[in-house]
């Protein structure tokens, strides 16, 4: 959806210096203003202008190159497979994911208060959102971790 006139005037999210008005003014940098840039400019991020995070960013680009985007997919996959069928199993819904590495899980009795806490002293780390857990395993995730999470919201559920 295209950001109409008077969008483009409210207020960015993120306070920085870089989408004051001026700030594009090397020669002057201290001299910015206090109110924002003009335009679409005001909703950049601070990191515009981290150009340290090129390199980092090129490197990561490579890493998934070489690993391969359809390799990384399906290794995803099967992990998120695994935890639908361990959340079948126990009686939970998923939430039909739009991608193979992120699974929604819900309790028909719905989730106890201090979920995410206690998932995460056990260092199982998801989202709790609403009614639902979301989960979004990484590469260096396995069968191990998946074991804990479901040990954990036995214990729990």
């Amino acid at each position: 959806m295209p950001i109409t006139g008077s969008q483009r005037d409210e207020a960015p999210i993120e306070e920085n210096w870089i989408t004051r008005f001026g700030a594009d003014d090397f020669a002057g940098l201290v001299d910015y203003r206090d109110e924002y840039a003009p335009g679409a400019r005001r909703f950049d991020v601070g990191e515009r202008s981290s150009f340290q995070l090129v390199p980092m960013a090129t490197a990561a680009l490579e890493q998934i190159l070489a690993w391969g985007v359809d390799e990384v997919a399906q290794r995803l996959g099967s992990i998120t497979a695994t935890i639908e069928q361990m959340a079948t199993e126990r009686g939970l819904s998923t939430i039909e994911a739009r991608a193979s590495h992120m699974i929604g899980m819900r309790a028909a009795k719905g989730l106890p208060d201090g979920l995410a806490a206690r998932l995460r002293a056990e260092r199982v780390y998801v989202s709790v959102r609403g009614d639902s857990v979301r989960v979004a395993p990484h590469l260096d995730n396995d069968t191990s971790d998946v074991d804990r999470l479901f040990s954990v919201l036995d214990a729990v559920l």
